[in-house]
């Protein structure tokens, strides 16, 4: 826990960042993954990867200011 407490260094920062990004990956992504699966049954792979990268944008854009406001 002593990365979140006292002044961060850099590394530390982007360690947080990436534990943060992994366990909601984890969270997001399954549920993403299973709804991209009902909404695009009959669409081509390209639009599937598309949708899968904005999906991904999103949820890391989420993170990143979620980690901002709490500091």
């Amino acid at each position: 826990m002593q990365l979140l407490c006292g002044s961060p260094t850099g590394n530390q920062i982007i360690l947080v960042i990436f534990i943060f990004i992994v366990i909601f990956l984890a969270i997001v992504f399954v549920p993403g993954i299973f709804i991209l699966k009902l909404l695009f049954k009959h669409s081509s792979k390209q639009k599937k990867w598309v949708v899968m990268l904005i999906w991904l944008m999103v949820v890391t854009l989420f993170t990143y200011f979620q980690i901002l406001g709490r500091r």
